[in-house]
């Protein structure tokens, strides 16, 4: 008998996790609020596709996922996630479950609430460069794939747009993460609100699709400027 997966959010990164289960033979479920995604993602053969908010009990409902084996949820905000799993767990007995999380403090927590498994690409991240002696031996064990993620290291110019503007108030897609900020002497695991600054050195986790839109960083000019 397959194995069952619900996948909530993630926009790409649910794509390229969903592909990969796929081929292990798993049957997928993807959850997503997007009708432009869901419309693309319904493309790929074998996948079931469910356009609505993984939050409500009805969307859960309605996808199916009684008794599943996993869950995965995959949004951005921290809070939407914990829902999901507590949902997918009490509501609807799925067996395991699996949350990302975008600050690492709140994965204590998380397991406290009786999540399965904790994911911090943060922490992972920096736990990778601490290993590693510098950023292209990270872009040397980071194989780059179609779909896949990708380690880029972007140098803040002096006159770029982006100088004394908080993360947050950038604008970028939400496949683009900035991990890491090499500034002089000091490294900075960044959040929403730490301001950039001239000559700061960026470790950026991005897909492929999304490699081009951290050159915006580097710009005079930002996003409808």
């Amino acid at each position: 008998m397959r194995r069952k997966v619900v996948i909530a959010g993630g926009r790409s990164k649910a794509r390229s996790l969903a592909l990969s289960m796929l081929k292990q033979g798993y049957e997928v479920t993807l959850i997503n609020l997007s009708h432009q995604d869901c419309m693309e993602l319904a493309m790929i053969e074998s996948l079931t596709v469910i356009e609505g908010d993984a939050t409500k009990p009805y969307v859960l409902e309605d996808a199916g996922i009684e008794g599943f084996d996993v869950a995965i949820a995959l949004n951005t905000k921290d809070e939407d996630n914990l829902v999901i799993c507590e949902l997918c767990k009490t509501l609807f007995r799925v067996k395991k479950t699996v949350s990302l999380v975008n600050d690492p403090k709140k994965q204590d927590f998380f397991l406290k609430r009786g999540v399965d498994h904790v994911i911090c690409a943060l922490e992972e991240l920096a736990e990778l460069i601490r290993q590693q002696a510098s950023v292209e031996e990270i872009k040397r064990v980071s194989a780059p794939k179609t779909d896949a993620l990708h380690i880029e290291e972007v140098t803040i110019p002096k006159n770029a747009w982006c100088i004394d503007k908080p993360i947050c108030a950038l604008g970028l897609p939400d496949d683009v993460i900035v991990a890491c900020i090499n500034r002089r002497h000091d490294t900075i695991i960044p959040n929403g609100s730490t301001q950039l600054k001239a000559k700061d050195r960026l470790v950026v986790l991005t897909t492929e699709n999304e490699k081009s839109a951290i050159r915006i960083l580097t710009e005079k000019n930002g996003y409808g400027e």
